[in-house]
């Protein structure tokens, strides 16, 4: 008599069960798999609002972060999980700091206040009203107001709202600035109703330049655009491609959830839509080395100007208000322009 053969399992333990059927196992993968993608989801949303936020909405006042391109690969992608913290604009200096006087001026825009500076001129040929880029107060403009003085020209220079002497601490890119902007020409009319009255910007305000001819019909004697960008979109994908990241979706959600943070469209915003509105004159500077504000944008919006337009480009700039990259052909530039 032989003895049973034993079993592969000890006293007091049940067999296995069957093994899951491969549909079974398939319904497991797919159920893994979309729980995977909803995170993912979720966190690139995260990450778009964190980054859509930190590019609207400026910091307390600090020092300036360094730019991208100079930042570690470590630095770069500490910043890619938190966003760049901008901190808000102040003016450092003031006109006195390049000899020239100066008046503060108060400039009422719904229910808040510009602050400008005034910078006269004893015979002046017409003034000229400029407004700064991101992450800049109006002092950061103080050598081109130098040039125009030297060229005989009034200045009324305005912090937008969000920086400098202006309240509030966001910025929309030259959405809200572009009526900022209206505001400061019609008060520069109002004020000064014998001169003729231009409008300059450099970068985000040279965009809040063209937001104020097309979408608030005002009306300068012409205007100059130092850097100005075609589209938000193309912006802030530029931005991300300086710090390695890819640009799709990651540009997209930032504009996004930037937009919705304060209460724009980033989408709609676009400078060279804007610029088919502008008949009065118009001379565009663009850097050939200019990585943010690139050839093809500045050339989008030169294309959709309809009236009378010329553009000087300076060659090996940056993307830097170019009265300070070489400051006789600036001036040699916006006098034959603005004396025209």
């Amino acid at each position: 008599m032989t003895s049973p053969e034993p079993t592969p399992h000890g006293p007091g333990t049940n067999p296995p069960g069957p093994l899951p059927s491969p549909r079974r196992r398939r319904r497991r993968w797919l159920k893994l798999f979309f729980l995977l993608l909803i995170a993912a989801f979720g966190f690139a949303n995260y990450l778009g609002y964190r980054h859509g936020y930190a590019f609207t909405h400026y910091a307390p006042a600090g020092d300036r972060p360094p730019k991208p391109e100079s930042l570690s690969f470590g630095q770069k992608l500490r910043l890619g999980l938190t966003g760049v913290s901008v901190p808000r604009p102040v003016n450092a200096r003031t006109p006195e700091s390049v000899g020239l006087p100066f008046t503060v001026v108060s400039i009422p825009v719904r229910h808040e206040q510009l602050e400008a500076w005034h910078v006269p001129h004893p015979t002046a040929k017409g003034v000229v009203v400029m407004g700064p880029g991101y992450m800049s107060a109006k002092d950061s403009l103080l050598p081109e107001v130098q040039a125009l003085h030297d060229l005989n020209f009034a200045v009324l220079l305005i912090d937008f709202r969000g920086a400098g002497g202006s309240p509030r601490g966001d910025v929309t890119l030259g959405v809200r600035e572009g009526g900022d902007m209206a505001m400061a020409l019609a008060f520069a009319k109002e004020e000064w109703p014998d001169l003729p009255i231009f409008a300059y910007g450099f970068s985000m305000g040279a965009v809040a330049v063209l937001k104020a001819v097309a979408v608030y019909h005002a009306e300068p004697t012409a205007i100059i655009l130092d850097a100005p960008f075609d589209r938000m979109i193309s912006v802030v994908r530029n931005r991300l491609r300086t710090m390695n990241v890819p640009a799709w979706p990651a540009a997209e959600l930032v504009v996004f959830w930037g937009g919705r943070s304060v209460g724009i469209d980033g989408f709609a915003h676009n400078p060279a839509d804007d610029a088919r509105a502008v008949t009065c004159p118009t001379l565009i500077l663009h850097g050939t080395q200019d990585a943010r504000a690139t050839g093809p944008m500045v050339q989008a919006v030169f294309e959709n100007l309809p009236g009378p337009k010329q553009q000087v480009d300076f060659d090996g700039a940056g993307h830097e208000p170019l009265a300070r990259f070489d400051r006789e052909k600036w001036k040699q530039a916006v006098q034959e322009f603005l004396n025209r």
